[in-house]
């Protein structure tokens, strides 16, 4: 069900706004500190899954910090974001969320595993939480790498394309 969609027009900071809201509370010891660029306009996406996508590197970055900050940005894609990505050519602009932590960022090693289903480095869980989010971005037309530095924290940054509805 991670790959059917319901596309319709949507404020993408809202999406995240409320994915953020919905796991951390204010007295916790990890905090999420939102950067979202107002000048992102509405595009077309499946509201309710792109937020289970941003809970789940919410909660996975949550398995990996005791304390800290999570840091979730908005904004239009640049040419950068586009060729880390493997985008060459587009006919349309992309937005992108980016999420950080301070927790121990992954391995270099493992980075092309991470999205795969099954994998995990945790004592609990399946190993599908991250696999899930790439099905949702990958059925957006999307984009989802991970982008941190080891031992600095990880870094997953999701680029979606912003296709006007007609």
């Amino acid at each position: 069900t991670a790959t059917s969609l319901t596309i319709n027009e949507h404020d993408l900071n809202q999406v995240v706004k409320e994915a953020s809201q919905a796991l951390v509370k204010p007295a916790d010891t990890v905090q999420i500190k939102l950067q979202l660029d107002e000048s992102v306009p509405a595009f077309g996406f499946d509201a309710q899954k792109m937020e289970r996508a941003i809970s789940e590197l919410i909660e996975n970055s949550l398995h990996f910090m005791n304390q800290g900050v999570i840091t979730i940005s908005t904004g239009i894609a640049g040419k950068e974001d586009l060729v880390k990505a493997g985008l060459r050519k587009t006919n349309c602009d992309y937005a992108k969320i980016v999420l950080e932590d301070q927790g121990p960022g992954i391995e270099s090693e493992r980075k092309r595993m991470i999205f795969d289903p099954y994998h995990t480095s945790r004592v609990k869980g399946m190993g599908l939480g991250l696999s899930i989010v790439k099905g949702i971005i990958d059925s957006h037309q999307g984009r989802i790498f991970e982008d941190g530095e080891p031992g600095k924290g990880a870094r997953f940054v999701i680029l979606l394309p912003m296709q006007k509805q007609s």
